[in-house]
């Protein structure tokens, strides 16, 4: 009994513990408690006082007072709990981003990776900030984390972000490989072979390549193909480089694909096998890779290990253009000019058209030929004879934008130091300027400069001009001495003005027989109306 009772006073005064809790939880939280009725009819005189006599019906009491004190219980520990629920739904959670940033705060560094990567890309909710996204990574590779020190390294080798430091970039490689990281180890067998930031290695470039590949990391793998079938670093060994690509051409890896089949289409480690090649060509092709959708283009418009289809052949010259490859625009305009000659006024007008669009993207990438191309194409009116546009006397029929396409492409060829293009600018400045003397002087000034170039034509104007003080100061010796340079190469206006200038004596002495000779020059050089004139005039004594 005694042993009994000593546990119910533990339990009351655990209990009124509890009710002090209850009572500061109620007046601090505001909960409505069911009414203590235990605590309302208790004895007046304490647990402590009370006698032997009296214990059965006390007992009943902590009996009744317990049940009630558990019941409190209960209902403190739920309100507690929907008081904490309330506390946590009414804090703001995290946003991905804030979560990012504090793991990486916390020393996470895939974390700070990916806020780096993020930092580069303006990505997730971060404004694009290269030298913000380059601390996130120098943290990660603090960190450990070899992604980091792989990026980073990147960012050094291209100056994205930092300034470029090639033996930085090679610290930060040679650290991400020694942490596993695939793509380190590929980036630092590049520098190693070509000598970037380190003393160049091409053994241990080799080696890295392999240790890459044989890890299934396709770029090494197509690196270790090269430098196998050129016997760099490693024996030279075309069957084996060929081995290599096709297990990564297994792989759905395009870049592989395609060096497979220049190697096949060379006979280079296997047969020689255009069929073959054309389809590891159009495999790589239908993943993306221009290189080798060029490579398959070839092949459909010259029929090579594939049905020629001219048609095919043009689309997918288009694709290489629209893959950043100019020499893809300038086939495609090739190809819709080819077959405009052919196709009725409507298409032909369109091909044109479009061979003009072509030319002019390809003229973007600064090829001077393809330049002028394009300026001597925007000039041209499709259904009508073509206007001699480079002789300083004509008129020019093509409309103002088309006259103004035509210029930004003679200007870029001309820059490209392209001598057409000079040429072609002479004109169109001198012509749409009115054939004022502003206007000649500036065409004066890129005639020289095509002539210095080589062309004939721009010689012949610039003769032209000399010889009528066009711009420039009259100087017919000089005039006549470009004239006939430009009928030595074969320019068969130039040999013409000659003859007339000889024949009828204009600002030189009238040399018949001369005359006879410069006529001769220019109906062999395809001027026809230069024939009849040389056999009429006077022969040589």
């Amino acid at each position: 009994m005694l042993h009994a009772l000593t546990h119910l006073m533990a339990l009351v005064d655990v209990l009124r513990r509890a009710h002090d809790v209850a009572e500061t939880s109620r007046s601090s939280m505001g909960v409505n408690f069911v009414g203590l009725g235990c605590a309302r009819s208790a004895p007046k005189a304490g647990l402590s006082a009370t006698p032997h006599g009296r214990l059965g019906s006390r007992a009943r009491y902590l009996r009744a007072c317990t049940r009630q004190w558990l019941a409190l219980s209960v209902g403190v520990c739920a309100a507690c709990g929907g008081a904490a629920a309330e506390t946590r739904r009414a804090a703001p959670e995290r946003t991905p981003l804030e979560s990012l940033k504090h793991a990486c705060e916390a020393d996470d560094g895939a974390s700070c990776w990916r806020l780096g990567i993020q930092s580069l890309d303006g990505s997730e909710g971060l404004e694009k900030d290269e030298a913000r996204g380059a601390a996130w990574l120098e943290r990660a590779c603090e960190l450990g984390d070899a992604r980091g020190c792989r990026s980073l390294g990147f960012l050094f080798a291209q100056g994205v972000g930092v300034e470029p430091n090639d033996a930085r970039a090679a610290e930060l490689f040679t650290r991400a490989c020694d942490g596993d990281d695939l793509r380190g180890c590929f980036n630092l067998a590049t520098f190693l072979a070509e000598g970037r930031g380190l003393a160049q290695d091409v053994a241990r470039a080799a080696s890295l390549q392999e240790r890459a590949c044989t890890e299934d990391h396709p770029y090494a793998c197509v690196a270790l193909a090269r430098m196998v079938a050129e016997g760099r670093g490693l024996p030279r060994d075309e069957v084996r480089a060929v081995g290599i690509l096709e297990k990564a051409c297994a792989a759905d890896h395009p870049e592989s694909c395609g060096l497979l089949g220049e190697l096949v289409q060379a006979g280079r480690g296997t047969d020689v096998d255009h069929a073959r090649a054309a389809g590891l060509f159009e495999r790589a092709c239908d993943r993306g890779s221009v290189r080798d959708c060029y490579w398959l283009a070839l092949a459909v418009e010259t029929g090579r290990g594939v049905a020629r289809d001219r048609e095919r052949a043009t689309a997918l010259w288009e694709q290489v253009c629209g893959g950043g490859h100019l020499d893809g625009c300038a086939r495609a305009a090739a190809l819709h000019l080819s077959a405009a000659h052919q196709a009725p006024p409507t298409e032909r007008a369109q091909r044109r058209e479009r061979a003009l669009q072509l030319l002019v993207r390809a003229c973007e990438g600064g090829d001077g030929a393809r330049c002028t191309a394009c300026g001597g194409l925007a000039l041209i009116d499709p259904e009508a004879p073509q206007p001699n546009v480079t002789k300083y006397g004509d008129t020019i029929s093509a409309p103002p934008s088309a006259q103004a396409t035509a210029l930004r492409c003679f200007e870029r060829g001309c820059a490209a130091s392209h001598a057409q293009s000079c040429t072609g600018v002479g004109v169109l400045r001198y012509l749409s300027g009115g054939k004022t003397p502003d206007s000649a002087a500036d065409g004066a000034a890129f005639f020289t400069q095509g002539c210095d170039l080589g062309d004939a034509e721009a010689c012949n104007n610039l003769a032209a001009f000399l010889a009528e003080g066009l711009g420039v100061a009259p100087d017919v010796p000089r005039a006549l001495a470009l004239f006939e340079q430009a009928c030595a190469s074969g320019h068969a206006e130039s040999c013409n003005t000659l003859g007339d200038i000889y024949a009828k004596g204009e600002r030189v002495p009238r040399d018949p027989p001369r005359a006879r000779g410069f006529f001769e020059q220019a109906c062999a050089a395809g001027l026809s109306a230069a024939c009849d004139r040389g056999a009429k005039a006077p022969k040589k004594r």
